[in-house]
């Protein structure tokens, strides 16, 4: 029963030898396409079980934000004092 069926398939494609290519082509490209599904969905998962965390404990979101507010200040007070760059003059020449 089986030596049939793959002499019929091998009588196919030594017919039509581009299907080959084709079909290796097309399993490989959704391959692909599954992992990088699943990997977007694997972030997705991660990313929102750090959000609910976070929104969970609202002593978390005014850690964050005073975070940020420090790390600005600190960014105020070095570029003041001539430590470090204006974030303007990353961007465009400073005169």
């Amino acid at each position: 029963m089986l030596f049939p069926v793959a002499k019929a398939l091998l009588g196919h494609y030594r017919k039509h030898p581009l299907q080959i290519f084709l079909v290796w082509l097309g399993l490989t490209l959704g391959v692909a396409l599954l992992v990088g599904v699943l990997a977007i969905n694997h972030h997705a998962k991660v990313s929102y079980s750090e959000g609910e965390k976070l929104f969970s404990n609202p002593f978390l979101i005014v850690f964050a934000l005073f975070k940020i507010m420090l790390l600005s200040l600190r960014r105020f007070i070095l570029t003041y004092v001539g430590l470090a760059t204006p974030l303007a003059c990353l961007y465009k020449p400073c005169i």
